[in-house]
């Protein structure tokens, strides 16, 4: 457990961003903000931490910090997002935006995803800092806007895209999946994923049974049986599907995961497909 004051240090920045209501029509701005400040005041200058919004959504504001090491190898990163899903107060109990300790328990939007890991990735590192810890690599931590709200804007993917120097890395982290479970101070168990949902990205343009049967045919092309899986599904329109495909492609000797889904040190691929047909039900499968 880390000493009390760095404990009392995450659990002010949860209450904090957990009563900031970051979701996607206000933005991640309130939530950075309050980051920023409790980063400068560890130490972290204005060399260390970029403050990144894209262009067309002002408010969605991405924070990239980086705790410099010896430099014995490439970064390390961690990232997590800021935003969290729309929480109506006629659907709770309690109030969503409030920070709530009851019965043992933190209550309030955000408080499982994830900002109870921002808070905790964040006084992390401020902790690093300010003991003088000098790590062998970098650590970056990439704070993001919008991974809740779909395609049309996602804050990991506009830094990889329009700063790639600024979050490059050996390996990332992300701790989202929630796992590392202590019982009356046993640690129990911690979970890791190297893959998950998001090997594929489904575009809701249509689904039909000849668009099956092209899709069967089409897709080994695009991804070889030996490479990964691929996997889809189509909506609604009668017309026309649409698929990405998000695949992960092992390294040689890598022994693949779960469902051929790739293996630790594997990298993502990806590739588009569209097809087109007639006369069936919405909805089917690829």
């Amino acid at each position: 457990m880390s000493p009390p004051e760095n404990q009392k240090l995450a659990h002010d920045i949860f209450k904090e961003i957990v009563e900031v209501r970051s979701v996607h029509n206000v933005g991640t701005k309130g939530v950075a903000d309050i980051l920023v400040r409790y980063l400068k005041s560890a130490g972290f200058t204005d060399g260390d931490i970029h403050v990144l919004a894209e262009e067309k959504y002002p408010n969605q504001v991405n924070v990239v910090v980086r705790l410099t090491g010896k430099g014995k190898g490439r970064p390390i990163l961690w990232n997590g997002h800021m935003d969290v899903v729309e929480a109506k107060s006629q659907d709770w109990s309690l109030p969503p935006f409030q920070f709530i300790e009851k019965d043992g328990y933190f209550y309030g939007r955000g408080t499982s995803d994830m900002k109870d890991e921002d808070a905790a990735v964040a006084a992390s590192l401020i902790r690093l800092k300010k003991e003088g810890f000098i790590p062998d690599r970098d650590i970056i931590v990439a704070f993001t806007a919008d991974e809740e709200v779909g395609e049309e804007q996602d804050g990991m993917w506009y830094l990889v895209r329009e700063h790639k120097p600024l979050v490059d890395a050996e390996m990332a982290i992300n701790p989202d999946g929630g796992s590392g479970e202590i019982d009356n101070g046993h640690r129990l168990n911690f979970g890791i994923e190297t893959s998950q949902k998001t090997l594929a990205r489904l575009y809701p343009l249509g689904g039909i049974l000849k668009a099956e049967r092209q899709a069967d045919k089409l897709l080994p092309t695009l991804v070889p049986k030996e490479v990964g899986d691929a996997v889809g599904a189509c909506h609604s329109d009668p017309t026309e599907c649409k698929v990405r495909v998000f695949v992960f492609q092992a390294d040689v000797g890598a022994r693949p995961g779960v469902g051929g889904r790739g293996a630790a040190g594997a990298r993502q691929t990806h590739g588009d497909l569209s097809v087109t047909g007639d006369g069936a039900e919405p909805g089917v499968a690829l």
